[in-house]
């Protein structure tokens, strides 16, 4: 092995490594979202003995299970990352059918996100309970806001909670979308086939399978020129280019096919 592969070849043997990390510190911050969730509500609605309630607090639970999921997202789109690697690159078996089935590790999303919106739900709840004894139309409402601003910043807090946390959704299922779109081919049989490097026997089973599927017959027009492919006249591929047909004359010439 030469000096320049020797680094990439350590960089990549330590990415089992960075996975079990990344797991790792996902379950640790899925504890302290519970943790710190506990101990601002616990405050907030005055359930300790030293400290007296504080119900501001509470609207700092949203932000904070929103900062954990964020952070709990990118580690998961680290390890999705790196599972691809191992599925394309190395071919490693458990990782080819993981990242075909990706869809059947979504329980911990579910509870990461659910908890996030189960808690605005409450909030929203705890909120609309202190806003009770609204005044009626034409009362004095200023007063009535210099006393319940509490109950407004819980209730906005729980609202920019849910919106967020939608968004962060949208933004994840965008992100593993795109990182599917650049990792995974539609034909999977050609997708067993893709090397860093080759070998002559990958080349000689990768030649073999496209043998098979009929890829190596060109079949030509008339006078004797390739049209860029089969198609109907509407694609305007039934034409002909030059430039793909110096390539095929000179794919066939190289491989003995000089008539």
């Amino acid at each position: 092995m030469s000096d320049a592969a020797e680094p990439k070849f350590e960089r990549s043997a330590k990415l089992p490594d960075e996975i079990l990390q990344a797991q790792q510190s996902r379950a640790d911050l899925l504890k302290w979202k519970l943790v710190i969730a506990a101990v601002l509500g616990a405050i907030g609605f005055g359930f300790t003995e030293k400290v007296d309630a504080e119900p501001l607090l509470l609207a700092l639970i949203p932000f904070s299970c929103l900062y954990v999921d964020l952070i709990c997202h990118n580690l998961s789109i680290r390890q999705i990352m790196i599972g691809n690697f191992y599925a394309t690159v190395r071919h490693d078996d458990y990782e080819t059918l993981a990242s075909l089935n990706r869809d059947t590790y979504c329980m911990e999303d579910w509870a990461l996100s659910g908890s996030t919106i189960t808690v605005c739900i409450l909030l929203l709840i705890v909120g609309v309970f202190k806003l009770h004894g609204v005044p009626r139309a034409g009362s004095y409402v200023w007063p009535w806001l210099r006393i319940n601003y509490k109950a407004f910043s819980i209730l906005s807090s729980a609202i920019a909670g849910l919106c967020l946390s939608r968004v962060i959704t949208s933004q994840r299922k965008c992100s593993l979308t795109n990182l599917k779109s650049l990792s995974t081919f539609q034909n999977k049989q050609i997708e067993r086939f893709v090397r860093p490097l080759y070998t002559l026997g990958d080349l000689a089973l990768l030649k073999r399978q496209l043998e098979e599927q009929g890829c190596f017959i060109f079949r030509g027009l008339r006078n004797g020129l390739f049209p860029a492919a089969e198609a109907n006249a509407e694609s305007g591929y039934q034409y002909v280019w030059v430039r793909d047909n110096v390539h095929i004359a000179h794919a066939h010439f190289v491989c003995g096919d000089s008539k």
